[in-house]
């Protein structure tokens, strides 16, 4: 009985100790289940820059300082197209100063330049036609200028008749200021060329034009305002004279033989005027239509011959030259 009670007190010790043990063991938290991340959404690529607009450049207007200048031969006339001499210089406002080095130096019918703000001297010269002109630089000032060159255009060419070409060969062209009253000879002479055709750019005026082809000499005059183009084509009116002398047996003279070609009428003064002197018993040349008359001269023979040239048509004039009783023939 007594082994009874003790087995029955250790099985209720026993029963009593896992109780207690697990009243003050704490409690453990259940293991966390591993948990998949959630995806990220693919980056999409970056987006190109806008590409960058294109910048145009305006327009040259008022205030740029790119100035662009041509001429005219008047103000409103055709822009000048031939190389014109262009200076650019800066306005030299102290006049005790020495003249400003130029800024600019072209040759065209037109000229661009980029100036800075400022006053300048422009200078445009043209043939035989200078002029100078203020320009101003700077903002609200006009980028473009016309140039009035105040000059006049004169080309010229010469043909020995009316129905004939122009002459080929080389004439002398002589330019002479004109004043009314006044020989060209004594008027101050502007220019001189030696072509079959010449032209030139003068000044706004009037000219007399003096032309000598082979042994004749004509003069014109000729008004030439500004702004005026004048193609001017002189007509001889000429014929082909040919001079012959001989002497009594038919051959040249041993002596020399002298020419003077006067016209027939005499002038004002009462004298003949000498149109051409020539030496050498032959010449031939041409001469303007017209009366008149030929000296021979060989040792102490004189002799006249009366003539007269038609335009388009030959003369020949042929002297016998003797001591006494010359003759000539004219035909």
């Amino acid at each position: 009985m007594r082994k009874s009670v003790s087995s029955l007190f250790v099985a209720l010790a026993l029963a009593v100790v896992p109780a207690v043990s697990n009243a003050s063991t704490p409690a453990t938290p259940p293991t966390p289940q591993p948990t998949t991340p959630a995806k990220k959404p693919a980056a999409k690529p970056a987006a190109k820059p806008a590409a960058k607009p294109v910048v145009t450049k305006p327009a040259v207007t008022k205030g740029d300082n790119k100035i662009r200048l041509d001429a005219a031969l008047r103000p409103g006339g055709k822009l000048v197209d031939r190389p014109i001499e262009w200076t650019i210089t800066k306005e030299n406002k102290d006049t005790t100063k020495p003249p400003e080095a130029p800024l600019v130096k072209q040759k065209g019918s037109t000229v661009t330049a980029l100036l800075a703000p400022g006053d300048y001297i422009v200078t445009a010269k043209l043939g035989l036609q200078e002029v100078k002109e203020p320009l101003s630089v700077g903002p609200g000032k006009p980028t473009h200028k016309t140039i009035d060159l105040k000059a006049g255009y004169l080309h010229l060419s010469m043909v020995p008749t009316a129905a004939a070409a122009r002459i080929a060969t080389p004439i002398t062209w002589e330019l002479y200021q004109y004043s009314r009253g006044t020989a060209a000879k004594d008027s101050p002479k502007v220019a001189a060329a030696v072509a079959p055709q010449s032209e030139f750019w003068l000044p706004g005026g009037s000219y007399t034009i003096r032309a000598v082809y082979e042994k004749t000499t004509t003069e014109i005059v000729i008004p030439l305002p500004a702004g005026t183009n004048y193609d001017y084509t002189i007509n001889l009116y000429g014929g082909r004279l040919t001079l012959t002398a001989v002497n009594a047996r038919g051959v040249a003279p041993v002596d020399d033989v002298k020419w003077d070609i006067v016209k027939a009428v005499p002038a004002a003064t009462g004298t003949r005027e000498i149109v051409t002197q020539l030496v050498g018993p032959s010449q031939d040349f041409l001469m303007r239509e017209g009366k008149y008359v030929a000296i021979a001269h060989s040792a102490a023979i004189t002799y006249e011959i009366p003539f007269e040239i038609k335009s388009g048509k030959p003369t020949r004039v042929k002297a016998t030259l003797k001591t006494v009783g010359s003759t000539a023939a004219v035909n």
